[in-house]
């Protein structure tokens, strides 16, 4: 199907609106082409958010029938299994290499309506950058992502982007993880051709203090919605914003526009939590991103007290205590997710959460590394009003079977999609526990890695068909061993699309049992890292159903040439973007196979040990990218 030009223009101009689309598709039926049917399915699972059964029925439908003709769809515009996003029956988004997008970009843009691109492989080249964004391509998309694996384009980067003053439409800029430092900061503020930018993401771009005082003069960025500043645990406090930096954006009058704001790990104290809690500007920001600024129960107040409107509070690591967590539930009547995961909240600090009626609206509830106990898990399971509760979060919590027993069998749980459980001392308890309640029967993600789960608890957790919906299965770092693999896959799962099974004692049998079953054709991820695999379970996962997979963990085994040409030959594997075979005993002998594998073309992203050596893997290096150019090998 080929776009006219007014056809594109009408879907480009109205991107949020399925009227252009669905009168395309109207068309397209009529004349029996069956993409009309796919963009009409599209649509409609888009906007069947609030009825699941609707929207995975949608899904599942536009998935088969894109199945059927995604070569096709995807030749017309020069694109390769992996690299587009489709939505509402078009590609949205498209994640590139610098060398693709000089290669087909001109033609996604005269083709279909690209919202997004993403782009990957650029590592330091700003160079590299500064080209891509001469592309046609960059003139119509609205969301330029440079957030990727050893993508750090540096100041240099931001320099460019500066410079390329044609990208007027864009309105999503994502630089996470790029370290701009200052200088790009400063260079970013200036360039008034982003003035139509809604969402800015710095985080762990080291901006410091400097680069937030002149993000937040730019007066050009007042159209900001979102503005994400914060860091993370591993850049080691490097060059944070601080209470300096915060009190700039405090100043900033012009960001009265903003919903989101994000400033974890930038070492903001009491001063700059208080500032920004009575800056008028930002009363009515919905989303606050505090996490390890150590505020206490004074900051939590404060900030209960100036931003009553909050939807998302994050405070992971603040210390707030139950003091500072009763402070929050008697002023914040809005929120839809809470974050208190490493708060020392404590079992008062459970009961507040019981005790609250302004939590009955929350969805997320982020609990983690807070020693509660079995005491903790019964006081939160009376905690009633909770009954619109999709997450909940109680990784490494002390929690044991008695606590996670009362827990489970509450009512109000109905609507939970999202059990994390990690890093408790459960066993077994938590499976069957899961298995007797049957009111959960949206769950999606389940959760119970490090936790003593085993053969038993797998057995529970197959028996139990109101799980039938699980999406993703985490049960890695336990002893499930072969015969627990085999009790998983007693259960059809037919919704299952990440298996997470790493360091669980499984050997070759129990990859064989796995690459016959049922489930395995439905998989976009599956993990069995550090078990006890050689080069006859990788040859019969090679000869299993691959044909959904996109990312594939199975590092740490003793692999040789043999195992990996055996993958190297599976037929089932043109999906896979990434692939995870670091180990210490691969060489560049085991490595070489690959290079004769029909999938490497679409293969992103290969992690294998050789960032840290890759003198120890040549000649396979240069094999491998004279076949794949654009292939990513860490």
């Amino acid at each position: 199907m080929q776009l006219s030009e007014d056809q594109l223009a009408a879907i480009r101009v109205r991107l949020e609106d399925d009227g252009p689309r669905l009168d395309l598709a109207q068309r397209l039926r009529e004349r029996g082409d069956p993409r009309g049917e796919f963009i009409e399915l599209q649509c409609a699972a888009a906007r069947s958010d609030d009825d699941h059964d609707a929207r995975d029925e949608l899904t599942a439908r536009a998935d088969a029938l894109f199945a059927a003709h995604e070569d096709e769809w995807h030749h017309e515009l020069g694109l390769r299994l992996g690299e587009a996003t489709w939505a509402r029956g078009f590609v949205d988004a498209v994640s590139l290499a610098p060398g693709r997008v000089a290669a087909i970009g001109e033609r996604l843009a005269r083709g279909a309506p690209v919202r997004a691109l993403h782009l990957r492989g650029l590592e330091k080249d700003a160079e590299a950058l500064a080209s891509v964004l001469r592309d046609p391509l960059l003139s119509v998309v609205t969301a330029l992502d440079l957030c990727a694996d050893r993508n750090d384009v540096g100041p240099a980067g931001a320099r460019a982007l500066a410079r390329a003053t044609h990208l007027t439409q864009l309105r999503e800029l994502r630089l996470r993880d790029n370290e701009i430092f200052e200088a790009g900061g400063h260079d970013l503020a200036r360039a008034t051709h982003f003035s139509g930018l809604t969402k800015l993401d710095l985080r762990s771009c080291q901006v410091g203090t400097d680069g937030v005082r002149a993000l937040a003069a730019a007066t050009h960025l007042a159209g900001l919605r979102e503005l994400w500043l914060g860091g993370s645990f591993f850049d080691n406090n490097s060059n944070p914003c601080r209470d300096a930096g915060v009190f700039a954006l405090a100043a900033a009058s012009h960001l009265k526009g903003l919903v989101t704001l994000d400033l974890q790990w930038s070492e903001v104290r009491l001063p700059g939590a208080r500032a920004l809690a009575a800056a008028p500007q930002f009363a009515d920001l919905r989303e606050l991103w505090l996490g390890a600024s150590h505020l206490g129960p004074l900051g939590a107040k404060a900030v209960a007290i100036g931003l009553p409107n909050l939807t998302l509070l994050d405070l992971y690591d603040n210390g707030i205590g139950a003091k500072g967590l009763r402070a929050l539930v008697r002023r914040l009547k809005h929120l839809r997710t809470l974050d208190l995961s490493h708060n020392d909240i404590g079992i008062d600090g459970v009961k507040a959460i019981a005790d609250a009626e302004s939590l009955a609206g929350l969805r997320q509830l982020w609990l983690a590394y807070n020693n509660l106990g079995d005491e903790g898990a019964t006081e939160l399971s009376l905690a009633d009003q909770l009954t619109q509760l999709r997450l909940l979060d109680l990784r490494n919590t002390g929690i044991g079977p008695s606590g996670v027993e009362d827990l489970l069998e509450e009512a109000w749980l109905s609507r939970l999609e999202c059990l994390l459980l990690d890093a408790n001392r459960l066993g077994n308890t938590a499976a069957k526990a899961l298995a007797k309640a049957t009111h959960m029967t949206r769950l999606k993600e389940l959760r119970l890695r490090g936790t003593g789960f085993g053969p038993e608890g797998a057995r529970h957790l197959a028996s139990a068909p109101h799980l039938a919906g699980l999406r993703e299965l985490l049960v890695d770092s336990n002893p499930i061993g072969d015969e627990g693999v085999a009790a998983l896959l007693s259960a059809p799962w037919p919704r299952l699309r990440l298996l997470v099974l790493g360091a669980g004692g499984i050997t070759d049998e129990g990859v064989r049992l796995l690459a016959g079953a049922p489930l395995l054709a439905g998989l976009a991820g599956l993990d069995i890292n550090r078990n006890k695999i050689g080069d006859a379970g990788m040859r019969a996962l090679a000869a299993g159903r691959l044909d959904a997979l996109t990312e594939l963990w199975c590092a740490g085994h003793a692999l040789s040439a043999a195992g990996v040409a055996a993958l190297a030959a599976a037929p089932h594997l043109r999906r896979l973007a990434r692939l995870h075979l670091d180990s210490p005993r691969l060489s560049s002998e085991e490595l070489r196979p690959l290079v004769r594998a029909p999938w490497l073309s679409s293969l992103h992203q290969l992690r294998c040990g050789a960032r840290c050596y890759p003198e120890d893997f040549e000649p396979a290096l240069s094999e491998l990218h004279a076949v794949a150019p654009d292939l990513q090998i860490i």
